[in-house]
């Protein structure tokens, strides 16, 4: 027996969905760290309490949007990788289409080898 959603939690749903798409929107043009929860509301054309009520954890929430089932795929691809090689082609692999590109920023995890 299939469940079907009402009209609140479909609301809810396209909410969130319009906020994570704003947010890797301008995550993309403007960097992470150029990008404020308020520029993301607007851009969602909602409220920045909306936001928060959405999204308690604010802008690092939007980036993991479908919340453990992504960090653990993400979890997987690091801990899955080679000996002595990089994180960030495993996770650059892993990355979603869309989202903004981990290549441009490529951390060691401690590393030594590509």
């Amino acid at each position: 027996m299939g469940t079907t959603m009402g009209r609140r939690e479909r609301k809810k749903a396209q909410t969130r969905q319009a906020l994570s798409e704003a947010a890797l929107r301008l995550f993309s043009e403007h960097g992470y760290d150029g990008v404020t929860v308020a520029q993301i509301a607007d851009e969602a054309d909602v409220s920045i309490a909306t936001l928060f009520a959405h999204v308690p954890d604010g802008k690092e929430a939007l980036i993991f949007d479908d919340g453990a089932e992504r960090r653990v795929w993400l979890v997987s691809a690091v801990r899955d990788r080679p000996p002595a090689s990089r994180c960030w082609k495993p996770c650059a692999a892993a990355w979603p289409p869309g989202a903004p590109s981990l290549t441009t920023s490529r951390p060691s995890c401690g590393a030594s080898a590509t």
